[in-house]
């Protein structure tokens, strides 16, 4: 072999390893990509199962004829107004704050008035709240996890250049 088939035989090799770490690297962000789209579904459905759980344990106050002071009432009513149509982080954020509002005012209401914490339903409602607290934490450390391995995809190194100019961008963690 004479010395210019050396070196594009070199060339070529050098190109097919660089192709096949480039589709290698695609496939594993686009993977993850669609692992983040599902475990932000999963929260949003665990949201929207919490959101209702707090408004059927605000019923059952005021059903049982508890006062719901003016402030607890507008932060129900946000809660009552939350789209959960399309998930997003930023949406996921937002109401996040909002049912954690909601369930630490819920729970500051019925501390106060004790004979709701005998009420069979509302102490169902208080157990689901507080499995679906569990379940969120759970989900969003998997959700955590697959950012942690979806940046370290599309920032690896000779390659992370071209994953951002087609448009990955790093996702921040939630909490």
């Amino acid at each position: 072999m004479k010395a210019y088939q050396v070196l594009l035989l070199i060339a070529v090799l050098i190109t097919f390893l660089y192709v096949v770490l480039v589709v290698y690297v695609f496939s594993q962000t686009h993977a993850f990509s669609l692992r983040l789209r599902r475990r932000l579904q999963g929260l949003n459905l665990l949201l929207s199962r919490r959101r209702e759980t707090i408004l059927r344990s605000v019923a059952i106050l005021e059903s049982a004829q508890i006062a719901i002071p003016q402030d607890d009432r507008a932060c129900f009513e946000k809660l009552e107004h939350i789209d959960f149509a399309t998930p997003t982080e930023a949406s996921i954020k937002e109401t996040v704050a909002l049912v954690k509002e909601g369930t630490s005012r819920l729970k500051a209401l019925a501390e106060q008035q004790p004979q709701i914490q005998q009420d069979e339903a509302y102490s169902f409602h208080q157990d689901l709240l507080n499995d679906l607290e569990r379940n969120y934490r759970s989900l969003v450390g998997l959700y955590n996890a697959d950012v942690l391995g979806y940046n370290y995809w599309i920032r690896i190194p000779t390659v992370g250049w071209l994953t951002r100019l087609l448009g990955n961008k790093a996702r921040a963690s939630l909490n």
